[in-house]
Parts: structure tokens; sequence; C-alpha cells
């Protein structure tokens, strides 16, 4: 399928008729997939994807029919404000695509038409044509349903999406029965569990014309009024989950509109006015902090650190008058030691005989001149004069107290004013960042914003316990099932009817192998291809090694390259924007469906180093037909000229109502 052109009249800021190009000119190298269109916040870009898939959904926009005063409500606040002030009648989208049928290129114009009179709808018209004329080979009352079958809504998201939303696809709190549900829509097993449900519906209509026993009769009618009243709750509860998820989705796109619309009138730093505020106030709260560790560590420490020379010469001090107890210590045991020797040569019958007087004398000089010598090595610390006094243990422990200081305190402090410096940068870049917010101007849509993230925060949290909710009830459905089961186990039916029931259960059999092998497999398929994207896509620095699913419960688990399991708040923002591209990515690929792509602010929360592989690899092979709808902050001069290889034609839209679309782009 390829988009061959958009037609828009009285359509929001597109006053008049205005015609945008989809078609590919360069057919021949097939390479150049991408047509660029540009514009201004403001100009209309999110227009286009508005408009297509308005014209071919209509009230199924969101994937379920609104209520017709709903839908009117919604159409009239999508009329061009001029046209109605100059009392035009008519509104209308016009998609012209392209089929391969079997070989065969069919054109298709898909046309609704809205018309107003005094600013109110009167009617809605739907047409579909080929070369002109109205399709006859399938009925008029069936047109919509024929769109919806060429070009299913639920798949339509993996092709049409806006970028500053792909998370919610991919991740988010309802990641996982997300990705549950669309791989049960892509596969079309909704069908199956209808079969399965019909059946087993069947089994219980056999089965119960057959009772004859009026105890289990009973029973069974018992049970199937409890059944009958949990599955009523089932639906109401999965009625509310979807009715929740409807006005996230329509406040999501509140929230998108109104960030665009505070960019354009106050920048890119008013949407974070709230978020820069509160850093500011944590930083300057770090700062106090840091500046009372450094008070108290200067109040009780710095002196020592300060007096440098005096702590070193007390701890010389320290390690002298220790040294002078040793040696004083030393000098007694020594002088012991020479008089026990004198006494033991004066004293001793045996050396008295054996030596001589004058050999005597001789030994006893010779010890006094040694043991002299011994002191008078020792005695340069005998003339310190002792201050302190202080025992062996507290000497050691003063000295060891003021080393610890000089080494420590020198690395606290030097590391406590890093910190409080680049905090204080830090700070001073921010609060140039509030400077430049125009005060007042955007006050009303920063607190509106506030207010929508506030709701949708709230109906994600209402969803999670409705959820909770949804489970409990399934569990006591399977409970009241097997208690039915039990009671037709006893049901003894006649033979063609147990025939019709062992045929009816064999089918059941086979349709749960069936979705469980077809589920597993394109799981396998998935994860293969979401973990071959992730690799094209990131850096050599991201985490990310492959990307895991399981089958049953649809949980994905990140794994890096050690093998370990990844969790997705770890990453930062650009690898979850590259996880979530991946996995939309991989479900596109799986998709038995070719279908153009068309991205709104492509790049809007990527970072930079990212940026440039998203733009090389996933532009150039996300489909064979890929419309960008970009401003010129997005996709600038360089990544331009990096894609220019593979734009086919570039389109530019003005901020004025009328002569909007012109050739070219911001830079070429």
């Amino acid at each position: 399928m390829i988009i061959n052109s958009l037609r828009l009249l009285n359509f929001k800021n597109y006053k008049g008729e205005h015609f945008i190009d989809f078609s590919l000119h360069d057919h021949s190298r097939y390479k150049k997939n991408i047509i660029l269109i540009g514009g201004l916040n403001g100009a209309g870009k999110t227009t286009i994807l508005e408009a297509i898939k308005l014209c071919l959904y209509g009230k199924k926009l969101n994937g379920h029919d609104m209520k017709p005063e709903k839908y009117m409500k919604m159409i009239l606040s999508k009329v061009n404000s001029t046209a109605i002030a100059e009392s035009e009648t008519r509104c209308s989208i016009t998609v012209v695509f392209q089929l391969d049928e079997g070989g065969q290129n069919l054109d298709l114009s898909v046309c609704r038409d809205w018309f107003f009179i005094d600013g109110k709808l009167t009617e809605e018209k739907f047409t579909l044509t080929s070369d002109g004329k109205e399709l006859e080979i399938v009925p008029r009352e069936i047109w919509e349903d024929y769109i919806f079958s060429l070009i299913p809504q639920h798949v339509s998201d993996f092709f049409f999406f806006d970028g500053e939303r792909i998370k919610e696809i991919a991740s988010g709190v309802h990641s996982k029965e997300n990705l549950r549900d669309t791989i049960q829509s892509l596969l079309g097993l909704r069908k199956y569990e209808n079969l399965e449900r019909d059946l087993m519906a069947l089994v219980r209509t056999i089965k119960r014309r057959n009772v004859r026993d009026e105890k289990v009769r009973n029973c069974l009618e018992d049970k199937q009024r409890v059944l009958s009243s949990i599955e009523k709750e089932l639906r109401n509860a999965r009625r509310k989950i979807q009715h929740k998820k409807s006005l996230i989705s329509e406040l999501g796109q509140q929230h998108t509109n109104l960030e665009k619309e505070i960019r354009r009138k106050a920048g890119e730093f008013a949407l974070k006015k709230n978020e820069y505020q509160k850093e500011c106030m944590s930083l300057e709260k770090d700062v106090s902090q840091i500046d009372k560790e450094i008070g108290e560590l200067c109040e009780g420490h710095l002196p020592f650190i300060i007096a440098s020379g005096t702590r070193n010469a007390l701890i010389s001090q320290l390690r002298n008058e220790r040294k002078k107890k040793e040696w004083e210590s030393a000098a007694r045991l020594l002088e012991e030691t020479r008089d026990s020797f004198i006494k033991k040569l004066t004293q001793s019958k045996k050396i008295s005989e054996e030596l001589t007087e004058t050999q005597k004398n001789l030994i006893m000089t010779e010890l006094h001149n040694i043991f002299s010598s011994i002191q008078k090595d020792m005695g340069s610390i005998s003339s310190l004069q002792t201050i302190h006094d202080l025992s062996d243990s507290e000497s050691i422990e003063i000295e060891m107290f003021l080393s610890k200081i000089s080494r420590d305190m020198t690395k606290t402090l030097k590391g406590l004013l890093h910190h409080r410096e680049r905090n204080k940068t830090k700070l001073k870049q921010i609060t140039n960042r509030l400077r430049k917010i125009p005060e007042g101007i955007i006050e009303s849509e920063i607190s509106m914003l506030t207010d929508l993230r506030s709701r949708i925060t709230t109906l994600e949290d209402e969803i999670l316990t409705l959820s909770e909710k949804r489970n409990q009830i399934e569990f006591r459905i399977k409970r009241v099932h097997e208690e039915i089961e039990k009671l037709e186990e006893q049901i003894v039916c006649v033979e063609d009817d147990e025939r019709k029931i062992e045929i009816c259960l064999q089918t059941i059999s086979a349709i749960r192998g069936f979705k469980s092998v077809l589920i597993s497999t394109k799981i396998r398929d998935l994860e293969t291809k979401v973990s071959e994207a992730y690799r094209q896509l990131a850096n050599k620095g991201d985490l990310v090694a492959k990307i895991e699913m399981c089958p049953e419960s649809f949980n994905v688990n990140l794994i890096d390259f050690k093998g370990n399991k990844i969790d997705k708040d770890s990453l930062s923002t650009g690898e979850q924007e590259i996880y979530a591209i991946s996995v939309l990515w991989g479900l596109a690929e799986i998709v038995n469906y070719k279908m153009p792509m068309i991205i709104d602010t492509p790049l809007a929360k990527l970072d930079n180093k990212h940026v440039n592989k998203i733009t090389r690899k996933f532009f150039p092979a996300a489909s064979h037909q890929v419309v960008l709808l970009s401003q010129d902050r997005e996709i600038d001069a360089k990544l331009y000229k990096d894609l220019k290889p593979n734009i086919d034609h570039s389109l530019l839209l003005s901020l004025g109502e009328e002569n909007k679309v012109q050739e070219g782009y911001f830079f070429g």
C-alpha cells in the first residue's frame, strides 16, 4: 500500500482546499522512500496525521464506536473557524491510496464530507471511489468495514503514530497488557477466542438438554446464575478499563497539543518550568546541607589544619616524649645490668681463682666503657623537656587523631567544596533557563498541562485497580466453570450428543493448541526482530545486549552483555526511546500488512547520541514509504543532509491558513 495524496477542505488550520502529494516519484531506484514535510509549531503537521486516521476510521478513530453526539461535537471542533465565520458549509478529507491486489495496482479514494449550517453539523457523507467512480464491487453499506479490513485500526497504530507518545506502545504502566492485546489483535486471535467460547456454549447446551437429575439441574441453574452475575461484573470492569484507556488517549492527545502550543509560545524550557523549579529547590537544599557540613567540619577540626606547624610540632613532641620515656626505662635497665655484671664479677669464687686482680680490673673497665658508650648514644634525647607527661596510650591516641585529621579532613573538605561548586554551577544554569521563560504568558497553559498529567496519572492508577479487580473476577469465573464442569460430568448424554460434545471438545483443544503454537512462534519471531532492531539503533555504550519475551506472561526482559536482567527504569531516556522504537519496528515487521509509516515529531525525545542511528538506520528501512512530519529543530541541517539520499521529495507548511503547502524544506 502507498498513500498517493491527501486533500483537505476547511479542516482545522487548513482554510479552503489544500492538496498534499505523498506519491513516490523515484520509482526506478525505490531507494528514496522518505517524504519529508516540515513546518514550525502550529503550521499543521499533526493535522495531517490526524486527518488521515479520521478519514479512514471515522467514529472508530479510537478503536471503538464513539457516541454520535460526542463524534459530531469532535468533528465540529475540527472545522476551520474562519470557514464557519465566512458561512462555508462543507469540510472534507480525501485520502487516495494504491493497493497491490494480485500483482495489479488498485487506486482507491476515501472521502469524508461533513456539512454544517449556522455552526451545526447536519450530515456526514462517506464515499469510496476507484478511477473516479464509486466502488461497485463492494456494497455501499459495508464500505467502512471494507476499509477496516484493508487497513485495520489496531494495525495502523504501528504505522501512523506521534513520536512524542511512542513509549506508550511499548513501555509504561500497561506495557505488558498492551503487548498482549497487540499480539492477539495482530494475529486475529479474537476470532479464535470467540469460536472457543461459542463451542463451549454449544457443549453446555447439549449437556443441559440431557439432564435427568432434578438436583443436578437445579445446581447447574444456580451456578449459571452466579456465572452470569460474575460475567456481568467482568464486562463492566472491562468496559470501565476501556473507557479510562480512551480517556487517557484523549487526554494524552490534549497534553501533546498543549505541549506544542507552549513550545510555540515560550519555547522548550517553559514545559519544564515546574521541573526546573523543583530541581532548583533540591539543589539549594543540597548546597545548604553541604555548607552546614563544611561549617561543622571547620568548627571542630579546621584549627588543626590551619595551624599545621603547631600540629606537626606537637606530634614530634609526643613522639620524642615517648622515646625519652623509653630511654629512661632502658637506662635504668642498663645500670641494673651493669651493676649485676660487676657484682657477679667481684663475688664469683671461680672468677677470683682463675683471674688475676689486673685482669678483673681490665674487664670491669671495659664493661664501664661499653655501657657508657650505649648511654652516650641514647643521651641526646635525655635533654628533651617533658611538657605533656602523658601515658603511651594517650600519646598515641592524640597522634593518630592529629594525623587522621590532616589526611581525611583535607580529602573530605576538597570533596565537599567540589560538590558544592558543581551544584552551584548547575543551579546557576537552571536559574538562567528560568529567567528566559516569559512570565505570565503561559501560566494558564502550564497549569492545564499539570492538571492533564495529574488526571492521566489518576486514570492509570484507577486502571491498575480495575485490572486487579478484573483478574480477581476472572479467577472467580474460572472457579465457577470448574464447578459447572464437575456437575456436567454427572450428566449422561445420549450417544449422538456424546459424539457432538466430543467433536466440540476436540475442536476446542485444537484451537488452544494452535493459539499456543502461533503465539509462541510469533513471540520468538518478534523477540528476534526487536533484538535486531535494538542492536542496529543502539550505541556501543548502551546496556542492552538482547530482548527476551515470555509467550505465556508477555513479560519483556532486557538482558545485558553479562546475561543479567536490566530494570527498564535504569535505562537512560534515549535508551528507553530506542527500546520503544525497536518494539514498534519489530511489531511492524511481523504484521502481514505492507503499509506506509507516518511519524509526527519523529525525534521528539531522543538524545543527540541516538539521533544519528535513527536517521541512518530506522527511517530508510522502516517501510517502503515513510512520511516524516518535522520541525527545523528536529531534523536540522545536519540530519537533513544525512537523510537527503533517501528523500523522494520535501514539502514545507506555512503558518498561514491559506496556500500552506509549498515545495522544499527549511534547508533545501
